[in-house]
């Protein structure tokens, strides 16, 4: 199952944003600490309702 929109809220440093995404293949670029880590970390918490980064849920949601 793809992931089409993508709505990240009160995760780590990055501001409520809504990704539309492309069924195929997507790429996340830019600069350290723009929070490209922390968008994938959103897809894991997802699916898997914890963080690769973290064993402290509370450390990842505001």
């Amino acid at each position: 199952m793809a992931i089409i929109k993508l709505s990240i809220t009160g995760l780590r440093n990055l501001q409520p944003v809504t990704l539309a995404l492309s069924p195929r293949i997507n790429i996340f670029y830019g600069d350290n600490g723009s929070g490209k880590t922390s968008i994938l970390e959103a897809i894991h918490l997802l699916g898997l309702a914890r963080s690769f980064r973290s064993h402290k849920i509370n450390k990842v949601i505001n």
